[in-house]
C-alpha cells in the first residue's frame, strides 16, 4: 500500500464506534416499532410491548443513545412511517389521546440510561427498581396527558391501573433478558 493510499485509509473507512452506535440507535427504534404492533385493543390505550422495548433500550443503551433511539423513533411515525400501536403514524398520534405514553418513551429510556451509566444495571435489585420505575414513569406520564382528554378518574381507570401487572411483567422480562442484551451489543458488564 502506498504512503499516499495509508494516509487517505482513515478517511475511507467509516468509524466503526460511530457505526454501531448508529446502528444500536436505528436497532432501538426499529424495536419499538415491531413492539408497537404486538397490540391488544383496549380504549383508550392499547396494550402493547412498547414499554418492554423503550426500557430494553434505556438500560442497555445508555442515556444518550436510548433517547436517541427513542427520540428516533417519535420522528419516524411523526414523519409517517407507521410505527407506532397498530400501524398509526402522524403528529396527532404524538400530540393526541396517548401522546403522553409517547412521549414519556424519549424521558424513561434517557432516565434508565443515567441510571445504567452510573451502574444501576449491574445488580439485579437495582436493575429491577430503574426498570420498573421507567415503566411507571411512562404510565404516569401517559395517564396524565390521558386526563386532559378523559378526566382524571377515567385517565386512572382506563390508562394506568389496567396497565400495572403488564408493567411488572415487562419489568421482569427485561431484568432477566439484560445478560442476552448485553452480549447483542457487546457490552461487558461485570
Amino acid at each position: 500500500m502506498s504512503q499516499a493510499t495509508r494516509a487517505l485509509a482513515p478517511t475511507l473507512v467509516p468509524n466503526q464506534t460511530l457505526v454501531r452506535q448508529i446502528a444500536f440507535v436505528l436497532g432501538g427504534a426499529a424495536l419499538t416499532a415491531l413492539a408497537a404492533q404486538v397490540s391488544i385493543p383496549w380504549a383508550p390505550v392499547p396494550f402493547t410491548l412498547q414499554t418492554l422495548a423503550v426500557t430494553i433500550c434505556g438500560i442497555t443503551l445508555g442515556a444518550r443513545l436510548g433517547t436517541i433511539s427513542q427520540f428516533l423513533y417519535l420522528v419516524a411515525g411523526m414523519c409517517g412511517l407507521p410505527v407506532f400501536a397498530n400501524g398509526a403514524f402522524g403528529v396527532s398520534q404524538v400530540f393526541g389521546v396517548t401522546g403522553g405514553y409517547l412521549l414519556a418513551f424519549v424521558l424513561a429510556a434517557g432516565l434508565l440510561g443515567w441510571l445504567a451509566d452510573r451502574g444501576w444495571d449491574r445488580k439485579v435489585v437495582p436493575a429491577s427498581i430503574a426498570v420498573l420505575g421507567g415503566n411507571f414513569l411512562i404510565m404516569l406520564l401517559g395517564t396524565t396527558w390521558l386526563s386532559r382528554f378523559t378526566g382524571w378518574s377515567s385517565a386512572w381507570a382506563l390508562g394506568f391501573v389496567p396497565f400495572i401487572s403488564g408493567a411488572v411483567l415487562k419489568s421482569c422480562v427485561v431484568i432477566a433478558a439484560m445478560p442476552l442484551t448485553w452480549k447483542l451489543i457487546g457490552k461487558d458488564r461485570a
